[in-house]
């Protein structure tokens, strides 16, 4: 956030549906309270048209269980979104998990549209933010330290077998990705778990 003068503002942000974008606010004071009296978006990271809006799948932020007893982690679901096609009610969706990279990064629930393309396109897809991001609090933080390897991808899998129980997935077509710390993760899950049938390493680790 950025001031123009005492009555202007410049912020950044982006929403589920809104792309990361820069806006200028007018605010008033009255009554020792600001209020916005005008917003107007004057930069934005993409262009999208209203016409799609139909076609974006919001994310749903998900708590599940870990293999640890009274753990929980998180993670944002997206269902499938297309208005053209409707799958039959006993198929479930096939599901891309994402592993972020940092190790100890985070992702957020904000418009990503290369997440919608697999959920336009059938797929369901959840972003994992695994034991050890960043955003809640020291505590979860800590749960990497000196078990990199083994906390991140034991969560990965217990998400997705979360979301097979929930009913939400196909529990027979589950497939993870990650790159850097992500690719990491999902080249063990894929080499010492059983949970998915398929996954792409997007790039390796920079030592």
């Amino acid at each position: 956030m950025q001031t123009s003068g005492p009555d202007c503002l410049y912020v950044e942000g982006a929403s589920a549906v809104l792309p990361l974008s820069i806006a200028k606010v007018q605010v008033t004071l009255d009554d020792q309270k600001s209020k916005a009296i005008d917003f107007k978006i004057i930069w934005s990271s993409s262009s999208i048209s209203s016409s799609y809006r139909p076609y974006i799948s919001s994310p749903e932020l998900i708590e599940f269980p870990t293999e640890v007893p009274g753990e929980t982690a998180y993670a944002y679901f997206y269902p499938p979104t297309n208005p053209l096609f409707q799958a039959s009610s006993e198929e479930k969706p096939p599901l891309l998990l994402k592993s972020h990279g940092g190790p100890t990064a985070e992702t957020r629930g904000t418009l990503n549209l290369s997440v919608q393309y697999w959920t336009s396109r059938g797929w369901a897809f959840v972003d994992v933010n695994y034991g050890g991001s960043t955003g809640y609090g020291r505590e979860y933080r800590d749960r990497l330290l000196g078990r990199w390897g083994i906390v991140d991808v034991n969560d990965c899998c217990s998400c997705a077998k979360f979301l097979v129980d929930s009913g939400k997935v196909d529990g027979q077509r589950l497939c993870i990705t990650g790159g850097s710390a992500g690719g990491y993760t999902t080249l063990a899950a894929l080499a010492f778990r059983d949970t998915f049938k398929a996954g792409a390493s997007l790039y390796g680790l920079q030592l």
